[in-house]
């Protein structure tokens, strides 16, 4: 399987073998560390598990954040029928 290198400004790829390496493969330009399971940077130091937690720690923090902004800034459609979020943010008050 080729994959190209996930550093940003290199323009290389690597074929990738499950073999001696397992599942990381490093750039032959740049030596950047892909874990490819996950496709990202190595996570050395780190088991995937813990990796995992840490991902999705974050990731409902993002979520969380989302959501405040989402319920600051929009109101549900008016149409009951609807109920999707609406945000006005320009033009006249009348919206459909």
């Amino acid at each position: 399987m080729f994959r190209y290198c996930l550093r940003s400004g290199c323009e290389s790829g690597q074929i990738y073998d499950s073999g001696v390496e397992g599942n990381i493969s490093r750039s032959n330009a740049c030596d950047f560390l892909t874990f490819t399971i996950h496709d990202e940077a190595f996570h050395a130091g780190e088991t995937c598990e813990d990796h995992d937690k840490r991902k999705t720690s974050q990731r409902n923090v993002e979520d969380d954040a989302s959501a405040e902004v989402n319920k600051s800034t929009t109101k549900k459609c008016p149409e009951t029928t609807c109920g999707v979020n609406i945000e006005k943010n320009d033009g006249c008050d009348h919206m459909t």
